[in-house]
This record gives C-alpha cells, structure tokens and sequence, in this order.
C-alpha cells in the first residue's frame, strides 16, 4: 500500500492528476488521514475498514490556517471524503 500511496503522491506532484478546486480540500484531508485507517489482519490478510473518523476533528485542526478559508461547510467535506474513502476501499481490497 506505501509503494501505492507514493505513487499516487509522486503523480499529483507531476501534476499528472488532476483535482477540480471544489474537491481540493476534500483530497488535502484524505490525503492527511493516510495513516489512520481501521484495519484488520488474518489467514485472508489484511482487510481495511475505512477511516478512523475520531481523528478527523484534529486533522482537520492541524491542517495550515488558511486552508479554512474556502472550505466548504463539515457536511459537504464529509460527503467528499466519505466517496474518496469508499473507492480507496474498493481498491485497498481488491487484491483479496
């Protein structure tokens, strides 16, 4: 997952992938919650869950002052990264 994840980093900073503006800090969030997925492991390997949303209040606190300024209203980000967390998921566990 780490070799995919930089991947997809490397191509966003190439440029080579492109975010409409109104999805822009829906991506910085999901981007800045990598680390905190629900996971599981077993005989099947590992099978990811989704995002621990209980972190999401203080990632989303930690993110530069100015990236509040624009940002659409806590419903609409959670509409937004609820869809990039469900086609990450279907992609994290394809491989099973």
């Amino acid at each position: 997952m780490e070799q995919k994840r930089a991947e997809l980093l490397q191509n966003i900073e190439q440029n080579q992938v492109e975010i409409w503006p109104e999805h822009q800090h829906a991506c910085t969030l999901f981007f800045a919650m990598a680390s905190q997925w629900t996971i599981s492991t077993g005989m099947a390997g590992v099978i990811f869950h989704g995002l621990k949303y209980e972190v999401l209040d203080a990632v989303q606190r930690r993110q530069p002052p100015d990236w509040q300024l624009d940002a659409p209203d806590d419903a609409t980000l959670f509409a937004q990264l609820q869809i990039l967390e469900r086609e990450a998921l279907r992609h994290l566990n394809a491989e099973r």
